[in-house]
C-alpha cells in the first residue's frame, strides 16, 4: 500500500488509526472529517512526510503498549495546507 495516495475516512464511524498508518509513505491525503468516534491515532503519523491534508489530528495519550501521537509529529509535516482541527 506504500503507493496509496488518498484515504479518505470522512463520516467513518473509525474509533482508531493504527500505528502501521505510518507505512503509507506516499499518502497525501487523510481525510478525517466528521470522525467524532476517533479517539485514538498511534504512534507514527510523522512518517506521513508526503501529506498534503489532514483535516483532524487527535493528540493521545499511550493506550497499553501502543504509543499515542504526540503533536511534536505534526513538526516534520511541513507540506501540511489547508486547515487543521487539533483535540487530545
Amino acid at each position: 500500500l506504500c503507493n496509496l495516495q488518498t484515504l479518505d475516512l470522512n463520516y467513518s464511524k473509525i474509533e482508531e488509526l493504527p500505528k502501521e498508518m505510518g507505512e503509507l509513505c506516499n499518502l497525501r491525503f487523510l481525510g478525517l472529517k466528521w470522525t467524532w468516534e476517533l479517539k485514538f491515532i498511534a504512534e507514527g503519523l510523522g512518517k506521513l512526510t508526503n501529506l498534503r491534508t489532514l483535516h483532524r489530528f487527535v493528540v493521545c495519550n499511550d493506550k497499553g503498549d501502543t504509543k499515542g501521537c504526540n503533536i511534536r509529529e505534526l513538526k516534520v509535516l511541513n507540506k501540511l495546507q489547508g486547515e487543521l482541527s487539533i483535540q487530545g
